[in-house]
């Protein structure tokens, strides 16, 4: 969208974001695998038992990237379950992060853009963090005892990097600052 329509957008967030290393020999069989086996579509109905229990937290949250997984907030652990549970094509998914390399059209972004991730993303390398960040000519936040769900983990220290990223910019109105986000 940055690219396509740049009148649209105004700044960029990218938090954990897949792309970088999606085409290694590894990624692509874990790609590939998980895009048939289909895991967050199968677990999807029984997340509200999952949210409560801190070994299926370990269990499922671990392999996605949770630093900590039975310290992940209920409400949160059961809206991560709540999306894969309507995905229907996942194949096609996995297959795009594998085939599509976006190192290319990350120069062609012209709006401000920030890098966020996990410290301890297990999921996505934090090279990958440093390549967004070099690529895009985007500030890098590394946000410290946290994996690859970050936002979910740690939305308050997610929200205030925003914050401080979007205060830093001209065009963010002034009477929005401080506010939600």
């Amino acid at each position: 969208m940055t690219i396509r329509r740049p009148d649209l957008v105004r700044a960029l967030v990218l938090a954990g974001a897949a792309g970088i290393s999606s085409g290694t020999r590894s990624a692509r069989y874990a790609l590939t695998i998980t895009g048939l086996v289909k895991p967050g579509k199968r677990i999807a109905p029984y997340r509200a038992a999952v949210a409560r229990s801190a070994a299926l937290k370990t269990l499922v949250f671990g392999r996605w990237g949770a630093s900590d997984p039975p310290a992940l907030p209920e409400e949160m652990a059961q809206a991560f379950l709540s999306g894969p549970a309507r995905h229907t094509d996942t194949v096609s998914a996995a297959t795009a992060l594998i085939r599509e390399d976006p190192r290319p059209d990350l120069e062609r972004v012209a709006c401000p853009a920030f890098v966020l991730w996990g410290a301890r993303d297990h999921q996505l390398p934090v090279g990958d963090a440093f390549e967004y960040a070099r690529r895009l000519r985007a500030p890098l936040r590394v946000i410290a005892d946290c994996g690859h769900l970050l936002i979910g983990e740690r939305p308050d220290a997610c929200a205030d990097a925003i914050e401080e990223f979007l205060a830093g910019e001209r065009w963010f109105p002034r009477a929005n600052r401080g506010a939600q986000i």
